[in-house]
């Protein structure tokens, strides 16, 4: 009489057939696993912390901030840089600290009989976000339809209130290292067939290799089965 136990456990095999099945599967699952996450792995072992020109800029004229002597053309660098980071998230937009201290270095490039004027703007600036900024872009050298231009009305702080403690200064180093430095590996910056490699093999080669498991095993399980005599249903 037959049995009519079909239940199976893929780790605890009964006979031969379901012993041999079962290390198929486990193997394709184990190249899988492999091919996914042992590539995770790589990638992080070989990557390296890679700073932007920006950060570079800002790490020349920090240490010249706390001592005063930073040049007007540095100064000028540096909050183009605040900004391209402001432009990065709205997390990084509305920190407090990050935004006091652009403030606070575009209040010194602006000229003297204009600083008037300046903190007025920076006033108006909390409640409309519209206003024209355009004369500040042109001041840092950027173009009225720069990206980085367009981040000025919501990086700065009314101009009177922009008081950084020590606390809130010591951050801005750490907020630099976190938007500006990045990691970088071969695998990120190695191009294949057109794309960064760590693309190509996520989004195509994986997808490729779980294809080819599959029709791997279809044609290894046929063989199993008549090499068995197990009968499958063409129908």
């Amino acid at each position: 009489m037959a049995s009519s136990n079909y239940n199976i456990n893929i780790f605890k095999p009964k006979t031969p057939y379901t012993k041999i099945n079962s290390i198929i599967i486990l193997t394709m699952i184990a190249i899988w696993a492999v091919a996914v996450f042992g590539f995770q792995f790589l990638l992080r072992f070989s990557e390296t912390p890679t700073p932007e020109k920006g950060y570079i800029t800002f790490e020349q004229s920090w240490g010249k901030i706390q001592k005063g002597r930073v040049t007007v053309g540095e100064t000028r660098e540096l909050v183009k840089v605040l900004l391209s980071v402001s432009g990065k998230s709205i997390k990084a937009r509305s920190n407090e600290s990050l935004r006091k201290f652009t403030t606070l270095l575009t209040y010194n490039l602006v000229p003297q009989e204009a600083r008037p004027a300046y903190v007025a703007l920076t006033k108006e600036l909390e409640n409309n976000k519209d206003i024209d900024t355009s004369y500040l872009a042109a001041m840092l050298g950027l173009k009225k339809d720069d990206l980085v231009a367009k981040a000025i009305p919501y990086t700065l702080v009314p101009a009177d209130k922009a008081v950084l403690t020590q606390a809130e200064l010591k951050e801005i180093p750490a907020l630099m290292k976190k938007y500006l430095i990045h990691n970088q590996s071969v695998l990120t910056d190695t191009k294949f067939l057109g794309f960064p490699f760590h693309y190509f093999y996520t989004s195509v080669f994986l997808l490729i290799l779980f294809v080819v498991l599959c029709w791997s095993y279809c044609i290894i399980i046929e063989r199993v089965n008549k090499k068995y005599g197990i009968e499958t249903d063409e129908g």
